[in-house]
Parts: structure tokens; sequence; C-alpha cells
């Protein structure tokens, strides 16, 4: 923060120093610079120019007016009542075994019961998320993240629900509680800070393990549903930089000259504060739904046309409104179908090199080409989820 100051005060010590001694002259010698002291001139004359050029920067940027306007509404998807909903939840009986729930260790009876009891509420948070938005201000409202823990047992109580229908053997209804599950990370994000994009993808990925696991079990017109609702949301989600400029403008706003002179710096110096690595974690949840809701469309397609598609065009626009794309290599925009080993079709991606690998088999996530597909996108980007 002192830097500018700092400069001004070397530039007042390099004029005012030689000046010291008034008009008094100093005993007279003729002396030929050197080619050495040309040289330290010259460097010395450099360094002041580009003092005073730096100081010039940053006061021009410190006094610039900022591009946005510091009073900016917001448009929030009810959060405040979602909060409140986390809040009942977790005075129900809720816990983390819900989620640890598989195939083979199904959800406990007692369990099951506290869940039927909870789904009105759970309705009324779905019928919230699909709600007109209400506004809020930069000043009254900072990151709205605050609420983590209500949230997160709200997309566990989502995704409990799914389970315990996928376990009833009700796949259709289970594939609407995953789906809320991942509406919830998108509407909880809408319009907020980094910090809320975070703790979105957080949300999201509860929801979708189970969905990858039973996407071949939903009839077509529920997959079908399914993979344009995913594409709604994706298409919806604001991008990362407007996120940023968001929380940047917000800082200004609400801390002053000093927050405005490090964006400048890190701006002019390209440093990159990316919180919790926001950014690549957008990206990742974005390839995987972009997949998910292709491989969606593929199976809707092949219980309807009883064949696999030849390419992702046959699936444009009845099973899917648009073309997906790759967020990794947008400029290569291609989806591709391959086979596994057992004949099986499965959608997969060009890279960040843009490269087509010829991937033909989806039991690989450790070969060595630069294609995406949902298994090997899942296992790198999600591990730890269950």
């Amino acid at each position: 923060l002192l830097l500018p100051l700092a400069t001004l005060l070397c530039l007042w010590f390099v004029h005012t120093v030689p000046r010291l001694g008034g008009t008094q002259r100093l005993p007279t010698r003729e002396l030929q610079p050197t080619s050495s002291s040309r040289i330290f001139i010259v460097t010395g004359r450099l360094l002041w120019f580009s003092c005073l050029a730096f100081t010039a920067f940053v006061f021009f940027e410190l006094w610039r007016p900022i591009q946005a306007p510091k009073r900016e509404k917001l448009l929030i998807n009810h959060y405040d009542e979602l909060v409140a909903i986390g809040d009942k939840i977790a005075d129900s009986r809720f816990e983390e075994e819900w989620l640890s729930a598989t195939e083979g260790h199904p959800i406990a009876s007692e369990y099951a019961e506290v869940l039927s009891n909870l789904t009105e509420t759970l309705l009324e948070a779905k019928a919230l998320l699909n709600r007109p938005m209400v506004a809020t201000t930069y000043e009254s409202k900072g990151p709205f993240g605050e609420a983590f823990t209500e949230l997160r047992n709200l997309s566990r109580a989502f995704t409990a629900r799914g389970k315990l229908n996928a376990q009833r053997g009700e796949f259709d209804e289970a594939a609407e509680w995953f789906l809320a599950s991942i509406h919830l990370g998108f509407a909880t994000r809408r319009a907020g800070f980094r910090m809320d994009l975070l703790f979105g993808c957080y949300f999201s990925s509860i929801g979708q393990p189970p969905l990858i696991r039973h996407k071949e079990k939903l009839s077509a017109r529920t997959a079908i549903s399914t993979a344009r609702a995913l594409m709604d949301l994706l298409d919806r989600c604001e991008p990362y930089s407007v996120f940023e400029e968001r929380d940047q403008y917000f800082a200004m706003a609400k801390r002053g000259w000093h927050t405005r002179l490090t964006t400048v710096l890190n701006s002019w110096l390209d440093i990159s504060n990316n919180i919790g690595d926001a950014e690549w974690k957008s990206k990742q949840e974005n390839i995987i739904l972009r997949l998910l809701a292709t491989e969606l469309a593929l199976h809707a397609f092949r219980l309807q046309e009883a064949r696999s598609p030849g390419s992702i065009d046959e699936l444009v626009p009845q099973y899917l409104l648009k073309y997906p794309v790759n967020p990794f290599a947008p400029e290569v925009n291609d989806l591709r179908i391959g086979v596994k080993e057992d004949g099986t079709p499965f959608v997969y991606s060009v890279g960040p090199d843009g490269i087509d690998g010829k991937t033909q088999r989806a039991e690989a996530p450790n070969s060595d080409d630069d294609d995406i597909w949902l298994k090997r996108a899942y296992r790198n980007y999600f591990p730890a989820v269950p």
C-alpha cells in the first residue's frame, strides 16, 4: 500500500539532494565523462522515468471511475427461505449416513420414515427453486455462502430422498430429487460471488453421483426432460468472469481505496485471485453435466429408436434442444460417440488440446489421450464425493 508514497519520496529525494548546497559552487575542475559514467547516467534517468510512469499509472487507475455502479441489484433465489428449510431439516434427526447409503447398503427404515415425513418440506423447497427471484444490493448483502451447513443439509436431503425412491425401484421419481439437488447448487450461486460459486459447485456435486449411477434405468421421457433441464441450468449459469467482477466491485464499494489499489496491482502484474480454484471447478462441473445430459439423450434415443445414433447430430433437437459445447475446448464444439468393449455406446469429448484421441473405451480413465468422458471426468474431478 505504501508503494506509491515511497516512489514519490524517492523522486523528491533525487531532485532535492543536488540542490541542498544552494548556490555554492563546488571546486572546479573540468572532467570528461567516461563511457561507464554515461551508462550510469542513462540508466538512472531510465529508472527515474520508469518510477514516474508507474506512479502515474497507479494513480490514474485509482482515480478512474469504477466501470460498474457500486449499488447494483442482485437477483437471488429466495436464499433466506431455503436456508430456513435447511435449518428445519437439521432439526429432524438428519444424519450423514443417508448420503453414504449405497445399493448394497439400503437406507434404514428409521431414516426412511424421517425422509417420508420431510417430503412436504422438500417439495416446498423444490417449489422455491422455480419461483421468480428477489432483489438485493451489493451493500445490503455480501457473499451468500455464510449458510453453507444449512444448504448442504438441504442438498443431502434431496439426494437421500431420491436414493430412497431408487431403493424402491422408482427411478423416474428418484431422478427428480437428484435434479433438485443439482438445481439447488445453481440457484444458490445465481448473482452471487466467487465463494457462492464454489459452494454451489459442491451442492450440485452431491446429487450428481446417484444420477450418473441410475441414468440407464430411467424411462425415455424422464431421460429427455432431465437432459433438457441440465442443459437449461448450464445455459442460465453466469460465466466465471461475472462472479469475479462482482467480487471486485463489492470489495471496492465496501473496503475503500486500498482494495482498489490491490485490484489494480493484481491486474497489472497478472496475479489471479481465484478463490478456491472456483473457475476450474466451474469448468469441471460444466463438462460433467454436459456429458451427463448427452448420455441421457443417448439413452432415450436407444429406447425409442432401438438403435444407437451415428453422431450427436441425431440427438438435436428432439432429445437435446441445442448442441452441447465443451467448456475446455469451445472452439472445437464437438462431442462424439464412442463404443465400449461390450458394444455399448458412450459420449466423449476432445480434451483441452482439441485433438481427438479416437477414444473407444470408457473404462480407461488413465489412458494417455486427452479426451474426456463421464467416468474419467467424474473420477478426476470429484474423487471424494460418495
